[in-house]
């Protein structure tokens, strides 16, 4: 995985639809947590002075593959990622009708756009978001602050969601979103989500038949897995599942943070 060295002036471009875009992690403490954040992957973090205990965190620009995130404090239980919609009422009112809960009513944030809190048929926590037309500019000013992007060793470059019955959560994000959604050939019971064109920010992910696992869980592409590892112990994390090849893919592991957020990390094959 290649290193990103992105001077201040790279361009912040997220306005796609119905792909995930940002990802937000709940903390007890999001300032001790984003600072694990930033020493294990070398991520940036930014403040929003009109948002209280809200941490943003930058590991590249929205205009390349993988997308970035938010840290806050603990008023959801899981992860929670952001899908990018044209109309936040339209899709609260067609995920209330396939099976969602409505966490939130809808909100607005100045420059930002407009957001609601929504779990789905199986409880995965998931952000509906109508990007605001100053949203682009606002995020580029935040990336503008303070040091460059150097020497970023993970992205959020895939998505997981736990089931019971994962065919019927396949058809509530197909129904719901169109995300294209197949089912893997291959030794577990896993379906792979495609939720737009790799050439379009955002990314794509994955549901699977719940295990341990009770929300969605985030993979980090990195460059050197043993290495990351490490530092996630030695700041505070635990290593949750030794590295384990997958043939033709790589090497993946499951860590979790110091807050017991769960996440996953993938070094490429062809790294």
């Amino acid at each position: 995985m290649r290193r990103h060295a992105l001077a201040a002036r790279t361009t912040y471009e997220v306005n796609k639809m119905n792909r995930v875009i940002y990802f937000e992690l709940p903390s007890d403490d999001p300032k001790k947590l984003s600072e694990f954040y930033a020493r294990v992957f070398g991520w940036q973090v930014r403040t929003i002075p009109e948002i209280d205990d809200y941490y943003v965190i930058l590991a590249g620009t929205g205009s390349e593959h993988g997308i970035n995130g938010g840290i806050m404090g603990r008023n959801m239980d899981y992860i929670a990622n952001h899908i990018a919609v044209d109309d936040v009422d339209k899709f609260m009112k067609l995920a209330k009708a396939k099976g969602a809960e409505m966490i939130t009513p809808k909100m607005h944030v100045d420059q930002m756009g407009d957001f609601a809190w929504c779990a789905d048929p199986e409880g995965n926590e998931f952000v509906l978001a109508k990007l605001d037309p100053d949203y682009n500019a606002f995020m580029n000013k935040l990336l503008a602050q303070g040091d460059p992007l150097t020497q970023v060793r993970g992205r959020m470059v895939h998505f997981e969601l736990p089931a019971d019955d994962p065919d019927k959560l396949v058809e509530f994000y197909t129904d719901v979103f169109g995300w294209n959604i197949q089912k893997w050939d291959g030794p577990i019971e896993y379906y792979m989500v495609s939720t737009g064109p790799e050439s379009e920010p955002g990314i794509d992910g994955a549901i699977m038949r719940r295990g341990n696992v009770q929300g969605a869980v985030n993979t980090f592409g990195i460059g050197d897995i043993d290495a990351i590892i490490q530092k996630v112990v030695d700041y505070g994390g635990e290593s949750v599942m030794p590295k384990e090849e997958i043939p033709g893919v790589g090497w993946f592991a499951y860590c979790s943070d110091p807050q017991g957020n769960l996440f996953g990390l993938m070094e490429p094959a062809n790294c």
